[in-house]
């Protein structure tokens, strides 16, 4: 029912030209990503996952390497599960229970992001504290601030980016001293100095 509705909505975003203000869903970045997803997407259905519609869409008088919002349902160990696709995909994994939900999540070596929706506030909370993810989200996606850090956790990116945890990136901590009593209480046990 879930992956139903969610192909069902997905169907209804435009696909196309970003200068087209209707547009929700632009191209891919770029030629070589774009093979990228479209390589993981047919390895999916070889793989056995069971793909909601047609992946490419021909957007016309565009150059552009569109893809439609996709939706896929399979098992844990397809390789789209288990590596960063960053094309507009959804893998749908079957889980039993929230700690199954937690543990499948959990299987990835990479953690950039992820989400919950639910409106038991405790039961999100609890399921972001155990999701090993550099950002989590409850009940949205993709909301970012500057002043918060963003970044993975495992082989997901490359330290944190935004908030003061970037700014320690390019940083060393040091700490420095200074001594301004004439007759220090404190002489770290070399004994008084003379004078």
């Amino acid at each position: 029912m879930f992956v139903a509705d969610m192909a069902t909505a997905s169907a209804k975003f435009k696909v196309g030209n970003p200068e087209d203000s209707e547009t929700q869903i632009g191209p891919i970045n770029n030629e070589k990503q774009y093979k990228h997803v479209c390589n993981m997407l047919n390895k999916a259905k070889n793989e056995g996952a069971v793909v909601a519609g047609e992946f490419t869409v021909p957007v016309p008088d565009s150059e552009g390497f569109y893809i439609n919002p996709t939706i896929l349902t399979g098992h844990n160990d397809m390789y789209v599960a288990q590596e960063e696709i960053f094309g507009p995909v959804v893998v749908a994994i079957p889980f039993k229970d929230e700690a199954d939900a937690i543990r499948i999540a959990n299987e990835s070596r990479f953690g950039l992001a992820g989400a919950v929706w639910t409106k038991d506030v405790g039961r999100a909370h609890r399921v972001a504290k155990q999701i090993k993810a550099g950002t989590f989200w409850i009940n949205g996606y993709k909301t970012i601030n500057v002043s918060s850090p963003f970044g993975g956790y495992g082989e997901s990116g490359y330290g944190r980016s935004s908030g003061l945890e970037a700014l320690r990136e390019y940083s060393e901590v040091k700490s420095v001293w200074v001594e301004t009593a004439e007759n220090p209480l404190v002489n770290f046990g070399y004994g008084a100095q003379e004078k």
